[in-house]
């Protein structure tokens, strides 16, 4: 079969975003759930990814950004630490505590000083009226999400990104599975993990709406950490769809076999799988 020249121009690559959400699993619009989870992302040890986002961002001493969907605020503060000034946003109550947890440790605050800059922590969703919020167009220098996409309609949350900035957008997005989904645990049920393919829906979007992006990747691994099996398990099957009663006694004894004491001084909760979960990550930038 042949294709036109502008065989992918004739694909409506938004649609075809909001179409693909229908086989996932809902996102959640309510807060409370990452509240409960906040305390999980509050290590403050900066991890490989955050370093390698923070290199390929290239985010100078001086210059202003937009973190959208900033969690805990790992790369935010390391920003601010760099002479940067942010505005850090996330819909969470749980993850700005914890931000502020952190800007007070470090000693940044809502204004410069010294050699660091500033984080506004920033009560936000993808959903919200930014400009209700103050984010308003050309309001910062530069517009990033951290694998914190998880929207309904991927063009909104990339226009607005765009508006928001003057120079340049970054985010990541997974290139195949969830790095949510635990690969073994899947195949213990005898499951399979389903391609989600984010980057490339982003790609397109951002070409049909003439901007020109790059790509580079950030491999990563996870050791989940746990207060108790029940925590465990309940995270085992958070990302499992409609699992049956058999399937939920077969995660739980897989769980239960591979929980292990943790020995992360950095970490306080006691409890650790004994094996990673390793993702590759698309960074993909974009001039404005």
């Amino acid at each position: 079969m042949s294709t036109s020249a502008n065989f992918f121009d004739t694909i409506d690559w938004r649609a075809r975003w909001i179409e693909a959400q229908l086989a996932r699993q809902p996102i959640e619009s309510d807060s409370s759930n990452w509240d409960k989870r906040a305390e999980s992302f509050a290590n403050r040890k900066v991890s490989s990814y955050s370093r390698k986002f923070i290199e390929f961002l290239g985010l100078e001493a001086g210059e202003s950004a937009l973190d959208m969907g900033c969690g805990t605020g790992e790369i935010a503060i390391q920003h601010a630490k760099a002479g940067c000034d942010i505005i850090a946003a996330d819909f969470s109550k749980g993850m700005l505590s914890y931000l502020r947890q952190g800007m007070a440790e470090a000693g940044i605050g809502s204004e410069r000083s010294g050699a660091f800059g500033s984080i506004l922590p920033l009560e936000m969703s993808w959903s919200d009226d930014w400009s209700s919020r103050g984010i308003a167009e050309n309001c910062v220098d530069v517009a990033y999400a951290s694998r914190s996409i998880i929207v309904n309609d991927l063009g909104a949350a990339l226009d607005k990104l765009c508006l928001a900035a003057r120079k340049r957008c970054a985010i990541t997005l997974t290139t195949d599975s969830s790095p949510s989904e635990d690969n073994r645990l899947l195949e213990a049920l005898g499951r399979k993990a389903i391609s989600c393919y984010d980057m490339i829906y982003a790609y397109n979007i951002l070409y049909q709406m003439g901007l020109r992006p790059e790509i580079r990747m950030i491999e990563s691994d996870k050791r989940s950490t746990y207060d108790s099996l029940d925590e465990a398990v309940e995270s085992g099957l958070r990302h499992i769809k409609n699992p049956t009663p058999k399937e939920c006694a077969i995660a739980a004894d897989f769980i239960a076999a591979h929980l292990v004491e943790n020995d992360d001084p950095d970490d306080p909760r006691p409890l650790k799988l004994d094996y990673s979960r390793y993702s590759k990550w698309a960074f993909i930038s974009w001039e404005l």
